[in-house]
């Protein structure tokens, strides 16, 4: 199993439309708990999405299509010295891939 913990701006598309985004989770509570009520039913909920396909963005962007018909789209935020994002296997001593401001981190594979 693998995790995906993003750090910068990042989308959830169906059908070719926004369901959901980062700018959604900086709102009230309200708008938050809908937010994050939505993306469990989304990708957790009844049954979990698996991932099909990554595909690599611009600048160390990646998008993942899912078995349910959704894709998140991750757009790093180019900050030098700030993470992105990184895969990594949860529970392990592992390496993590990780991206920082748009380019693979060196020292994530080492």
């Amino acid at each position: 199993m693998w995790a995906l913990h993003v750090q910068c701006d990042w989308s959830v598309e169906q059908a070719g439309r926004i369901v959901a985004s980062r700018a959604d989770l900086r709102g009230t509570d309200e708008d938050t708990n809908r937010t994050t009520e939505s993306l469990h039913r989304l990708l957790v909920n009844p049954v979990p999405a698996v991932v099909e396909k990554v595909s690599p963005g611009d600048a160390g962007g990646v998008s993942l299509d899912l078995s349910n018909g959704v894709t998140i789209v991750v757009e790093p935020e180019l900050v030098e010295g700030d993470e992105d994002w990184r895969f990594f296997a949860p529970g392990t001593d592992g390496r993590h891939f990780v991206i920082e401001a748009g380019r693979i981190d060196p020292d994530s594979l080492v």
